[in-house]
């Protein structure tokens, strides 16, 4: 479930937030409609959490634990 779509803080890319109310982990298929050349995990507060990947053909997938919630900037 995608929760937030925003802008960074620092206006650097955007900011996507989704999350998964279930019981077992799923994996998103999250497609954008916008150029997009990386997607990396950030935390809560959009520091970087991990490396940033690629982005082919505007879509990535993404892996939710159970009842996780996953920010991503995106650039």
């Amino acid at each position: 479930m995608l929760s937030a779509c925003k802008p960074a803080d620092d206006g650097d890319g955007i900011i996507l937030r989704l999350s998964n109310p279930t019981a077992a982990a799923v994996t998103a298929r999250v497609t954008i409609g916008l150029p997009v050349q990386t997607m990396q995990p950030v935390r809560l507060d959009e520091s970087p959490l991990g490396e940033a990947h690629a982005v082919a053909h505007r879509a990535f997938d993404l892996v939710l634990g159970a009842h996780r919630l996953e920010s991503v900037r995106l650039r």
